[in-house]
């Protein structure tokens, strides 16, 4: 079962990781730009050479592209999309749009180059490996259907993509869910995530002025909760306050920080956690759901 102090905690040291995170994506989704760019920029490349020869272009190439594109990607607008543009700008849409723009000029400037140059070697060992195909192509033609699949190399390469198709097939239970096995991790169903978010927005929505939001110190504090270090906090008077309004009983009440003020976390006897200050009940947040 889920914990909400678990909860918190799992998200502050999400935070914390971030940087290392957004690194690891960086790298990622620049190699991916690199590998696209190049494999675009070859489609120009009419000089006959080597597979690693080639290979070394097409990152040599990706890597000026997304150099290129980078620069172009100032001049490209994703406002236009609306709502979803900061969701392209994260994932650097605008680098990519502008790394296309790069790879076809490139490519342009590849054909014309390379169409002018005669690799006569890499000519003839590319005749010599045809003239080899085409013998194959021809004697395999007075071959009939039937025997081919008697071909050793035929039934093996038959019978391995069956077998693997048939236990793909057989284990396959649906496209994963990338953000339900994250809850799934926290011992959090898709209901209780659903219950969590209304929870988190109704706590945003009944805090008043001059409060802090449960959810926020909750988060704030996470370590101190999940060392005990939380300092108890006894003012009957705000007990009392808290009680008249939320309709609930207090357990117990701790005292917080929040941007160099004071503040009080109560927990009810509703299986609910508030916030509040010395004589106003500011948010509540229910963890009912997800206990």
């Amino acid at each position: 079962m889920a914990d909400i102090s678990g909860i918190v905690d799992f998200g502050v040291s999400l935070l914390s990781m971030m940087p290392q995170i957004m690194f690891i994506a960086q790298i990622f989704l620049h190699i991916s730009f690199l590998l696209f760019f190049g494999m675009i920029i070859m489609l120009g490349y009419r000089t006959y050479s080597s597979g690693l020869f080639r290979f070394f272009l097409r990152i040599g190439f990706g890597f000026i592209a997304l150099v290129c594109g980078i620069a172009i990607s100032r001049f490209v607008d994703l406002g236009i999309f609306g709502d979803i543009s900061m969701f392209l700008r994260i994932v650097q849409f605008d680098i990519f749009l502008g790394g296309i723009v790069s790879s076809i000029i490139i490519l342009i400037s590849v054909y014309l180059i390379s169409r002018n140059i005669f690799n006569v070697k890499g000519i003839k060992s590319a005749i010599e490996r045809l003239e080899e195909r085409l013998k194959k192509a021809e004697s395999s033609e007075k071959i009939s259907v039937k025997k081919r699949f008697k071909n050793p190399s035929m039934i093996v390469g038959v019978v391995l993509f069956v077998l693997f198709l048939v236990f793909s097939i057989m284990n396959f239970h649906g496209y994963p869910d990338f953000s339900s096995r994250i809850f799934s991790e926290m011992g959090m169903s898709d209901e209780d995530v659903a219950s969590f978010i209304e929870s988190a927005k109704q706590s945003q929505n009944m805090n008043k002025e001059g409060c802090e939001n449960v959810i926020k110190l909750l988060q704030e504090n996470s370590d101190a909760m999940n060392s005990g270090d939380l300092p108890v906090y006894t003012n009957p008077e705000t007990r009392r306050v808290i009680e008249n309004e939320s309709g609930a009983k207090v357990i117990q009440m701790y005292s917080v920080e929040s941007g160099g003020k004071k503040y009080v976390l109560a927990l009810l006897d509703n299986k609910k956690i508030c916030s509040a200050t010395e004589n106003t009940l500011c948010s509540c947040f229910d963890y009912g759901s997800i206990i």
